[in-house]
């Protein structure tokens, strides 16, 4: 009997002979006796590059994924990595500080919480008299325009209980009729333009300029001073103001210099959330 390709010859006895491999049915006996003296070797996966190209000279379809290649993802780099990071630290950070806002601007004590200023007096009476940040800084202006007319002390008193009746030191955009502004004075009564009404130096202005043409205003009582100026319907109602006004301008003309002081305060008990 021929020799075995490969091996020894085979023996007499046909049972000590080894065993052919056995042709598979997709292949032949020449396929299956060569597969049989080569031995197996590992398939190593191939470069995504060369497999692409590879796929694309054969006019193959090329893979969608890597994965059906057997390359795994790549992972983030490292600088990627930190970018992420620092993105969502940032956002993080921005979402904390607009939480702190709101629990600061609508939180339980934020009802409570008020910025103003308060005049004491400083002729040992110890009266005092608060008032909003916005009320304050309309009170200065009409203090400082009346001092840079070089008007005294009382046409300032007179202006400032003025203001505390008719808008309570507000610079109003509407009134009675066609009023405006922290005089509540009227356009179709030759005070000007809304717009000019609802300058505050300006009304100011305009109300010592009338002012100033009352003979003897400062020796009248300042509800009488008042109404000729402004005409009003009620013109006993300047009076309540007085002592108030007569406190800031004491404090504004600088008679009284350390008697005004603004600053947020929270008051102990309940009181205008305003």
């Amino acid at each position: 009997r021929p020799p075995h390709r490969g091996g020894p010859a085979c023996p007499a006895v046909p049972a000590a002979c080894p065993a052919a491999p056995a042709a598979s049915a997709r292949t032949g006996p020449a396929q299956a006796a060569h597969r049989s003296r080569t031995p197996h070797r590992p398939r190593v996966p191939q470069p995504a590059h060369s497999v692409l190209s590879g796929a694309r000279a054969r006019g193959g379809r090329v893979p969608r994924t890597r994965y059906l290649m057997g390359v795994p993802e790549p992972s983030p780099s490292r600088p990627l990595r930190r970018r992420r990071l620092l993105r969502y630290g940032a956002a993080l950070t921005a979402t904390c500080a607009l939480a702190g806002y709101l629990v600061v601007r609508f939180g339980p004590d934020a009802r409570q919480a008020r910025t103003g200023c308060e005049v004491v007096s400083a002729d040992g009476t110890k009266a005092t008299y608060f008032f909003g940040a916005d009320q304050a800084v309309n009170a200065a202006t009409i203090a400082a325009v009346g001092t840079s007319r070089g008007m005294p002390e009382r046409a300032v008193t007179i202006a400032l209980a003025t203001a505390l009746q008719e808008s309570g030191l507000r610079n109003l955009d509407h009134g009675d009729r066609d009023s405006v502004g922290l005089f509540q004075q009227r356009p179709s009564q030759g005070w000007g333009s809304v717009a000019q009404i609802m300058d505050p130096v300006y009304s100011a202005g305009k109300f010592y300029q009338r002012l100033a043409k009352v003979d003897g205003y400062a020796d009248l009582p300042l509800t009488v001073a008042a109404q000729k100026v402004q005409r009003s319907a009620f013109p006993d109602a300047y009076a309540k103001h007085e002592p108030d006004a007569a406190l800031l301008a004491a404090a504004l003309t600088g008679r009284a210099a350390a008697s005004l002081t603004c600053e947020a305060t929270v008051p102990d008990g309940p009181g205008d959330p305003s």
